[in-house]
């Protein structure tokens, strides 16, 4: 046996051998792809190497040609695998010079099989022989095929190819990759694509012996793939070291240590680990193990964050919630950090985590007493508002006065239902003093230590009424910028006043009737129901049930409210109290306009208890004030209003006859102008046609209500 048959032979047996080997190691490891492509590159270099050895000793130009060609597939294999490998194996190299190799190496096998004997001849005309290593050798002789230029391009072009991933992976600072791979493969494809120049022109007079050049570029890449296992080994075992070591610090700390392997998807945790998951010390883990354990709710964000720590090869950090099999969660802080493999991608994570339950729920106990502290706040803040609000309009004197049988009935009533929770309903003529009861209920009540909200239906616009009494939302409607309270959320653990309840629109009645049956409503704009606990208090100077009858006030909602109804007595019914509170009034007018009146005719006083009141208690107040004025003394002149005669009544001018008209309109409507039941709709005017009338006749546009007593 020739040398040359010894060297070739060698050259391939140890270039499969080596392709073996790399083969099994893919096989055991599928994710090692370098090992698969260098086994591909090395099967592609012998089976070139046994082609070579073949030519050499081929007897015709057929048996050289067809060689030759398969040759050329060899060669494909080889370029294509080689051009793979630097890319994966150094990370680096422009992908689209990569591909435009790859593919003009595959596309020009059509015409090594369909154009002439093969790729580089288009037909061999004889066979030429020389000596080589003391054996005489083929060479062939005959017509070019054109194809071959562009099979000689692909090769300047990997050369291209390797020398830019050879830079590129220097400047990364990994020089001595740099070196040993990109330099040695770039030498020996420049040395073996030389040759194949050479000989092709018959520059110099060889057979094709390139593969004993690339043999060398296939012995580099086994020397840095033998030594990053070698390497990989020994970062496996102080790995496990490492982790034996972590594992003892953790679990007396109290944290877990995990590892995640990314490609197999294998999770392994210490047992402290397993435990904060419930996890099975037997069962196999895997990455959507762990995230079904997760809550629902953290689950996207925990893969997020995992995904975002993988693809930027950074840490992790996050906490979440786990639902252990027997029923409740547990919060765990855990933090990760990726590491990457020999091929550069993502390899595993490793990291440790804590179980923080107990000062999430801490944490989440302090946020509830912050957002209640919060809540009290604007509460407190919105009761202030409306108390120094509401501090200008409270009566001067909050004691009953008077002695009388009547009132002490109504008082009666009063302490009865007071420290109960039910709705009351009071019931009396205007001026009785209905919102004295109403404080007086609420003052002897347990709800006393809160401001007692009230609100006069009557005195709000129809379209104001919802978003006074159950609040509103910012934007809830045109006009709205700001957010409002509502006066039942104000209330909540206190009393709420509903005076003039019977102008309550009736849209807004079955709304009252729901907060009053459940305790809850929705504001303005907002679908989110709030609960509230609210005592009730209305009232009226109105015969409710004779509004039922004429479907202005649902029926539902009367016997509702008409719990504990209380009657006030008009003034004309308990004449006895007349001398008290005129008293009453006298000491208090003396007070504020220092003057010393302290004598009443007796007269005077019969006469005031003859009087038949309208007005009750307001009027009795108005008429002791205006006397008070015009007396001059210590004796109190008294002048009573005009008794209705049954004289003809003097002829009115035109102007007084209209004001009169609109002035029983305004009282019929309780001096509301606009709206359904406004004095407007009564007379047939348009209201800012009233609001001129009354302008002009001297009407006030708006009547106050006096604070008086009972």
């Amino acid at each position: 046996m020739s040398w040359v048959t010894i060297i070739w032979s060698m050259s391939a047996s140890a270039c499969l051998t080596l392709a073996g080997l790399h083969l099994l190691v893919w096989c055991k490891k599928r994710t090692s792809w370098a090992n698969l492509l260098f086994a591909l590159a090395a099967m592609g270099t012998a089976a070139w190497t046994f082609c070579e050895l073949w030519m050499m000793q081929a007897d015709t130009p057929v048996e050289f040609a067809t060689v030759l060609k398969w040759g050329h597939v060899a060669v494909c294999l080889m370029v294509v695998s080689l051009v793979v490998f630097v890319w994966l194996f150094l990370r680096a190299g422009r992908p689209w010079l990569a591909w435009m190799v790859c593919g003009l190496r595959i596309l020009l096998l059509f015409p090594n099989f369909l154009v002439g004997q093969n790729l580089s001849f288009r037909e061999i005309t004889r066979l030429g022989h020389m000596r080589l290593l003391g054996e005489s050798v083929a060479i062939a002789e005959g017509v070019p095929n054109p194809w071959i230029l562009l099979a000689q391009l692909s090769l300047v072009m990997l050369i291209i190819f390797l020398a830019d991933a050879t830079v590129t992976t220097w400047r990364r600072g990994d020089r001595h990759r740099a070196l040993a791979v990109g330099g040695s493969i770039v030498f020996f494809a420049l040395v073996a694509t030389g040759q194949s120049l050479l000989v092709f022109y018959g520059i110099v007079r060889l057979p094709y012996v390139g593969s004993v050049f690339f043999i060398g570029s296939i012995a580099v890449m086994g020397y840095e793939l033998s030594r990053d296992v070698l390497r990989a080994a020994q970062l496996s075992d102080d790995l496990r070291e490492s982790e034996e070591r972590m594992t003892v610090a953790s679990e007396a700390a109290g944290f877990g240590v995990w590892m995640w392997d990314i490609a197999p998807n294998q999770v392994w945790g210490s047992q402290r680990w397993l435990g904060l998951f419930g996890l099975d010390p037997d069962e196999a883990v895997t990455f959507e193990t762990i995230i079904g354990r997760i809550h629902p709710d953290d689950r996207e964000m925990v893969e997020r964050e995992v995904r975002r720590a993988v693809e930027n090869r950074g840490d992790y950090a996050g906490e979440y919630r786990v639902l252990l099999p027997d029923g409740p969660q547990r919060w765990i802080a855990a933090r990760g950090r990726m590491y990457p493999g020999v091929n550069g991608k993502p390899a595993r994570m490793l990291g440790a985590a804590l179980d923080i339950t107990e000062r999430k729920e801490m944490e989440l106990q302090l946020q509830s007493r912050f957002h209640e502290i919060e809540e009290l706040e604007k509460q407190l803040e919105q009761e202030n508002v409306y108390l120094r609000a509401e501090t200008k309009l409270l009566y001067h004197h909050t004691k009953f006065v008077g002695e009388s049988a009547a009132l002490k009935q109504v008082l009666n009533l009063v302490e009865q239902v007071a420290p109960t929770h039910s709705t009351v309903l009071i019931l009396g003529e205007t001026g009785t003093g209905k919102e004295l009861i109403a404080h007086a209920i609420h003052d002897l009540s347990s709800r006393k230590d809160r401001v007692m909200v009230k609100v006069n239906c009557a005195a709000l616009p129809a379209s104001l009424v919802e978003s006074e009494l159950f609040g509103r939302e910012a934007g809830a409607y045109t006009g709205a910028m700001t957010k409002q309270i509502g006066r039942f959320e104000l209330a909540n653990g206190s009393t709420l006043f509903l005076d003039e309840i019977s102008e309550l629109p009736l849209e807004l009645q079955a709304k009252l009737l729901r907060v009053l049956q459940e305790g809850e409503f929705e504001r303005l704009g907002n679908p989110k129901t709030i609960r509230v606990d609210v005592r009730l208090i209305t009232a009226t100077n109105r015969n409710l049930w004779e509004e039922v009858q004429k479907g202005k006030f649902r029926e539902d909602l009367y016997y509702r409210l008409k719990v504990f109804p209380i009657e006030v007595p008009p003034l004309r019914k308990r004449p006895e109290d007349i001398p008290a509170l005129v008293w009453y009034f006298m000491e208090e007018f003396s007070r504020n306009m220092g003057k010393d009146i302290h004598r009443i005719p007796q007269g005077a006083m019969k006469a005031l208890q003859g009087y038949h009141w309208p007005g009750n208690v307001r009027e009795l107040r108005n008429l002791v004030e205006q006397c008070f004025i015009i007396s001059n003394g210590d004796t109190l002149k008294v002048h009573l209003p005009q008794q209705p005669s049954n004289e003809a009544p003097t002829a009115l001018t035109l102007a007084e006859s209209e004001a009169q008209h609109i002035l029983n309109a305004l009282k019929k409507s309780l001096w509301r102008i606009k709206g359904p039941k406004g004095a407007a709709q009564l007379l047939g005017l348009n209201p800012s046609t009233l609001y001129t009338k009354m302008k002009k006749l001297g009407i006030p546009i708006q009547r106050t209500k006096d604070g008086i007593p009972s």
